[in-house]
């Protein structure tokens, strides 16, 4: 490229046409610029020239993983279609345990012994529901499932929806941290601790949205 320049400042001079002084001056600076420009791009690293493509795919690579992952109800990305209802109903639930257990605001959740295995009812949920917390497990038990754990184990708090109402576009949800106690330890132990609290819901153009707590409680 920079051989038609080195030629062109050549016929610059030598042009009949270019008779004025000043103007040869002008069109030999001219010339001179574009020619130095040319041998910087041509010495450039070429990859210094690569980086700002291999920016835009490193970039673009990351949308593309952000978006096969994404899912706005991923614990349901591997349970069988439901019906519309159970996904209502699922996902209302995995919104209030996260306000219970990820932010730590349900009624005496530092006196929970194990919070990285959680214990929840199957009362008002379906017992394979798939809830995900991160770094927690939970273990949906019936009520006689969650008694015999504590005459296994002894006495233990778990969860319970003692209410999950849905009308239309509006949901409320009763929650409660309680004990599940062994025979043995009813005849000797009143626990005053765990708690609940009511949680509203509403759906804003199809997606479900957490309002603030109405009502707590603590036993």
């Amino acid at each position: 490229m920079y051989i038609f320049w080195v030629s062109l400042l050549g016929d610059i001079f030598m042009h009949e046409k270019l008779e004025n002084q000043m103007i040869k001056v002008i069109a030999f600076i001219v010339a001179s610029l574009f020619l130095l420009g040319c041998i910087s791009n041509e010495n450039r690293p070429q990859e210094d020239i690569e980086a700002p493509q291999k920016t835009l795919k490193k970039e673009s690579d990351v949308h593309k993983e952000i978006s096969e992952t994404y899912n706005e109800t991923p614990w349901l990305t591997d349970m069988p279609k439901l019906p519309q209802e159970d996904i209502d109903r699922q996902t209302i639930a995995q919104m209030s345990l996260e306000w219970a257990v990820l932010d730590k605001n349900i009624a005496d959740y530092n006196m929970i012994k194990d919070k990285g295995h959680l214990v929840l009812s199957t009362r008002n949920i379906n017992k394979s529901y798939n809830f995900l917390l991160e770094n927690v497990t939970i273990s949906i038990l019936t009520p006689e499932e969650i008694k015999q754990k504590s005459e296994a184990e002894g006495d233990y708090l778990y969860l319970e929806f003692e209410m999950l109402d849905i009308q239309g576009s509006k949901a409320t949800v009763k929650l409660n941290n309680i004990w599940a106690q062994n025979e043995a330890s009813k005849k000797t132990i009143a626990y005053l601790s765990g708690g609940g609290a009511t949680i509203p819901f509403i759906k804003v153009e199809g997606i479900w949205v957490r309002q603030a707590v109405t009502e707590a409680w603590i036993s």
